[in-house]
């Protein structure tokens, strides 16, 4: 059986993987939401439509009630997590691209209207009509059936442009209509958010727990406490899980070497980073990207 190469792996915080890809969500089959309920630097991006019921999520720091017809966009490396009020109906079909897709986009230009591109960055839920959900949907059962239909030949590129189709409506959709409102968050939520979208974005620059303690102007001994306390993990295991995430991304992604990887992600060098993969994935990284090629 063909493992789609469009899929990753999120493992949560109480050590199970969590697959996801191009989901068609169906009747009462378990949802992508139902995984989430700690936060999650997301190695993937896309977006989610609430089909029924309703919950709160946070994404990248920021509160919102989300309920049928609303739909909310992930870019990779955002921080989610549904945190309250999910309701026991509540059903979504989610729509992911793994950054190893995203890299195989790097010459294409996706973020041309950066102006658009940060508003909805910025506003990441909004409200649909039936007849826009039900044309996402649309675009979410064809990619399904073409990740899986290896014998249509060109079934990859119906998919990208398939993406690239649907990533134009969505533009559309924002051009016209207003966003969800955001929600406040308790003190020690928006430390931890801010931690993770400073996180996501820093991680090359610093795998220490006092450099983002400085840039929230906290000391490290209270930012510590309030990531443990709030999401159950330590601030250096979220800070291996983004490092690991984008090496896992760039070895499956890309045909970069390893030390080039290794000078991407601010490693002093090829071999440090080859102990820093191995300790916390369990192979090397040639191990993996070997592993990784034979499966697809």
């Amino acid at each position: 059986m063909r493992n789609s190469t469009d899929i990753s792996a999120i493992k949560t915080p109480d050590g199970e993987f969590v697959q996801i890809g191009f989901i068609d969500i169906i009747g009462n089959s378990p949802t992508f939401m139902d995984s989430v309920t700690a936060p999650l630097v997301m190695p993937v991006g896309g977006v989610t439509i609430c089909l029924q019921g309703s919950c709160d999520v946070v994404l990248d720091e920021k509160r919102y009630h989300i309920t049928k017809n609303d739909m909310f966009i992930v870019f990779p490396n955002s921080i989610l997590q549904v945190i309250a009020n999910r309701s026991d109906d509540f059903h979504s079909e989610t729509i992911v691209i793994n950054q190893s897709m995203l890299y195989n986009f790097r010459n294409i230009n996706l973020t041309a209207a950066t102006s658009l591109y940060l508003y909805i960055k910025e506003n990441p839920c909004i409200s649909l009509t039936n007849d826009q959900v039900e044309e996402i949907l649309q675009y979410s059962r064809m990619m399904y059936r073409y990740d899986h239909a290896i014998d249509i030949p060109f079934h990859k590129q119906i998919i990208e442009h398939s993406i690239i189709s649907m990533s134009y409506m969505v533009a559309s959709i924002y051009a016209k209509y207003a966003p969800i409102k955001q929600m406040p968050l308790t003190r020690q939520n928006t430390i931890l958010h801010k931690f993770l979208s400073t996180l996501a974005t820093d991680f090359t620059k610093s795998r220490e727990v006092a450099y983002y303690a400085d840039k929230l102007c906290i000391t490290p001994k209270y930012l510590t406490i309030v990531v443990r306390n709030t999401s159950g993990m330590k601030a250096t295991e979220w800070i291996s899980r983004i490092v690991i995430n984008n090496a896992k991304a760039l070895l499956t992604g890309t045909q970069m070497t390893v030390q080039q990887i290794s000078n991407k992600l601010n490693f002093p060098n090829p071999s440090f980073f080859g102990q820093y993969f191995l300790r916390h994935v369990g192979k090397t990284p040639k191990e993996f990207r070997r592993n990784s090629t034979n499966m697809l």
